[in-house]
């Protein structure tokens, strides 16, 4: 058995409660993950992320390192520029929990929430933003994750993978 890499206290979305989780994982250098199912390590423009293989990656940015990592139940939004989400909880959001957080060893903070609209299930958030990786001419190099799922108990994978997030400098992705 793997004894975890590291630890990550996490916020649970469903209960407010800090829980320990754990893991194993080798980042970009040994190209290889220990996690409940399969993992793949995402070498992207300015990071690496290691995420379940069942994780589809699909990008979208044009001038930054941005796109998406689409499973069942699960959507994971993640953005490397200058104009990353600064994760505000949007307004009507219910369950919000923030909490100082540091990716990689550089401070930011973790924001989980959910969002209820009429006629429609809850959609249930939780996200990580590092609001200062560099400079720029332009102006500071921001980091964000944000996964979405109806349900709850899923965003603990994002939680995990955000764990998992290796920064390769602090320039321009």
């Amino acid at each position: 058995m793997h004894k975890p890499a590291f630890q990550v206290i996490l916020r649970s979305p469903v209960r407010g409660a800090l829980r320990p989780f754990g893991f194993a994982c080798g980042i970009a250098l040994l190209g290889s993950c220990v996690w409940a199912a399969p993992c793949v390590v995402h070498s992207l423009p300015g990071f690496a992320v290691c995420v379940p293989s069942s994780w589809v990656r699909k990008s979208a940015g044009v001038d930054s390192s941005a796109g998406q990592f689409v499973s069942p139940g699960l959507v994971v939004t993640y953005d490397l520029g200058l104009y990353a989400d600064p994760l505000r909880v949007p307004h009507g959001a219910s369950d919000v929990q923030e909490i100082d957080a540091v990716v990689d060893g550089r401070p930011g903070r973790q924001v989980s929430y959910r969002v209820k609209s009429e006629g429609q299930p809850s959609m249930h958030y939780a996200g990580v933003h590092v609001p200062l990786l560099g400079a720029t001419s332009m102006g500071p190099l921001r980091f964000t994750m944000l996964g979405r799922a109806a349900d709850p108990t899923r965003l603990m994978e994002v939680s995990a993978a955000t764990a998992t997030v290796r920064f390769k400098s602090a320039g321009h992705p």
